[in-house]
């Protein structure tokens, strides 16, 4: 997920070789494929394809990360990436209220606070 390369992602989860579930899974630091895709999103929307891959297998937009409680949608907007921030927010609207365990943020707190530009 941290590269981009969707295709793979896409084969990986629909060939049945990862198992049920296997989207929603945390790595050992407690991110879900999902929030690694969002970590790497940049502001000119050139890594959304692994971001969208696994928002179309059924992964969950609106699971957050340990400890901090930041979501996708943080993750994309601190990154300044509005194609991706886009994609989450049509899975799960609800996104745009999600406060950050840390700091009480949302998600339009954090692009303001990370100087996120348009892309």
């Amino acid at each position: 997920a941290a590269h981009g390369a969707p295709a793979t992602l896409q084969w990986l989860i629909s060939s049945g070789a990862l198992g049920v579930g296997a989207v929603h899974q945390r790595a050992g630091d407690g991110r879900t494929p999902l929030l690694i895709a969002a970590e790497h999103s940049h502001a000119e929307g050139s890594d959304c394809e692994a971001l969208a891959a696994l928002l179309r297998c059924g992964a969950a937009a609106d699971v957050a990360r340990k400890p901090d409680g930041a979501t996708a949608a943080h993750l994309c907007s601190a990154r300044g990436c509005s194609r991706c921030l886009r994609l989450c927010l049509q899975r799960a609207p609800h996104l745009v209220d999600a406060r950050c365990r840390t700091r009480g943020e949302q998600p339009l707190h954090v692009a303001a606070r990370c100087g996120a530009g348009e892309g």
